[in-house]
């Protein structure tokens, strides 16, 4: 059981810890993936938030993986005293190169489900007190993949969704 700041910051996880989901994009704190990953995947750039639709310098943003929290985050499922069973809903963008003679809609998917094997791969994003980490979905992000191809031509976008649970107490 975590207390609720500690959960919220451990899923999502920082460039240099060893667990949440920014390690298990590509199993490693740095842009080289890590030896266990099921899919190697090399990213200049892993942070929370949304992607930057224009930047004049892509390669340092892109390969890259953004995560966003979705809609009331966490949502609670069940109380017993102090503990609650809490539902983090999470957005996970990833941004590559699309390679010539491919469609950015078949890169895009191809990296959802790269991105989606990478993280389901992890046992439990490596925090104890989780109790699943569930896909929820492949999206067409058609709104940010419109904005990111009107700057970035040649970039594609996936997006994949999780929920994860775990038991917290506030």
């Amino acid at each position: 059981m975590g207390e609720l700041y500690t959960a919220v910051n451990e899923i999502i996880g920082d460039a240099s810890s060893a667990k949440g989901l920014l390690y298990y994009t590509n199993w490693s704190t740095g842009a080289t993936p890590g030896t266990g990953a099921p899919h190697a995947l090399t990213l200049n750039r892993k942070i929370e938030g949304i992607p930057p639709v224009f930047e004049p310098d892509p390669e340092t943003y892109f390969p890259g993986v953004y995560v966003e929290r979705s809609q009331s985050w966490p949502s609670v499922s069940s109380q017993n005293g102090k503990q609650y069973i809490c539902n983090f809903d999470i957005a996970v963008h990833y941004i590559a190169d699309t390679p010539v003679g491919r469609t950015s809609a078949d890169v895009a998917l191809e990296m959802a489900v790269k991105l989606t094997e990478n993280i389901m791969g992890a046992d439990k994003l490596g925090i104890e007190y989780i109790s699943g980490v569930y896909f929820v979905g492949i999206e067409s992000n058609i709104a940010l993949s419109s904005m990111v191809s009107r700057m970035h031509t040649e970039w594609a976008v996936a997006t994949a969704r999780f929920m994860v649970q775990g038991s917290v107490i506030f």
